[in-house]
């Protein structure tokens, strides 16, 4: 699809998408494609803010709607859906369906065109709804629009690129344009990936020891809690580095779980808790979130 939409669009128009950097599919699929539109790798947490800001200054909008499970979309496609109709952008936007259907009030709303995307069809350029979409983006892109937008503008916080080994001076002077990304986690991150599939799994092990002493009515001792909450939080720096959300969550959580138990006051774990409800949630982990959540409510308590 988005090499079809920057084909169509070449010289008219400029095109960029986006995938969720933690799409494991779609970076291998783009991996090595030199012929597909610029693409945002964004992060779990902070996506919506992006698919904001491109959806309310974009000239138009072509959305593949892939995300379904049963007739219903999913949170992020809803989340796409309302953005589109509270920016105004309805009309502006084409939908793109992987069936046969040519409804799409899945949307809730009417837009402007909706067509067939058949995948399994080699010929689908071939066929009357191909000719269809081909016009529609062509005329959106050419009627002369202005776009007013309607958000104010956003201010991204200053951030340093680690992938690469891309150096300070390249980051610079611009000189990102056309470097290739085809590794989910860069060479750089090699080391932390390992060491979070050796110490993860170590500090589970140690937790679980500790609860089940403590239920026999053995507290564990003040040292073996101190290490425990630093390997907990060596665990959690890991985790943050290669954004993976369960190990945040558990870990964050069990620094928390062993502050309060070495210094009987709850202030830090209830922010340690806060924390891995958010990693928790952002992990689409819904029940380990209101576990959680039931934890600091206690505390609160």
């Amino acid at each position: 699809m988005k090499e079809f939409v920057l084909k169509q669009l070449d010289g008219a128009l400029p095109v960029i998408s986006c995938f969720n950097t933690l799409d494991l599919y779609a970076m291998a699929r783009t991996a090595h494609k030199h012929d597909l539109p610029p693409v945002l790798r964004l992060l779990s947490h902070n996506w919506k803010r992006t698919i904001q800001a491109l959806i309310d200054g974009a000239q138009f909008v072509v959305l593949f709607m892939t995300g379904f499970d049963d007739g219903k979309a999913r949170n992020g496609v809803e989340f796409e859906l309302t953005t589109i109709k509270q920016l105004n952008q309805e009309r502006r936007c084409i939908f793109v369906l992987d069936t046969e259907r040519q409804d799409a009030q899945t949307a809730g709303f009417d837009v402007r065109a909706a067509f067939a995307w058949p995948a399994c069809a080699p010929d689908w350029d071939q066929i009357p709804d191909a000719r269809d979409f081909v016009t529609s983006i062509k005329t959106l892109a050419s009627d002369g629009h202005r776009r007013k937008k309607m958000l104010p503008s956003v201010q991204f916080p200053a951030c340093y690129v680690v992938d690469k080994d891309l150096t300070g001076q390249q980051v610079g002077a611009g000189q990102l344009a056309g470097i290739d990304y085809p590794h989910i986690i860069p060479d750089t991150l090699t080391g932390n990936l390992e060491a979070e599939q050796r110490e993860y799994p170590r500090l589970l092990e140690r937790w679980r020891d500790i609860e089940m002493r403590s239920a026999e009515g053995k507290r564990a001792s003040r040292e073996e809690l101190t290490d425990g909450m630093y390997h907990a939080l060596a665990c959690f720096a890991l985790a943050a580095t290669l954004e993976d959300y369960e190990p945040m969550a558990r870990s964050i959580a069990a620094v928390g779980l062993a502050h309060r138990l070495i210094t009987s006051s709850t202030k830090v774990e209830s922010l340690c808790l806060e924390g891995a409800i958010k990693f928790a949630g952002f992990a689409g982990l819904e029940e380990l979130a209101q576990y959680f959540a039931d934890a600091l409510a206690t505390n609160i308590q």
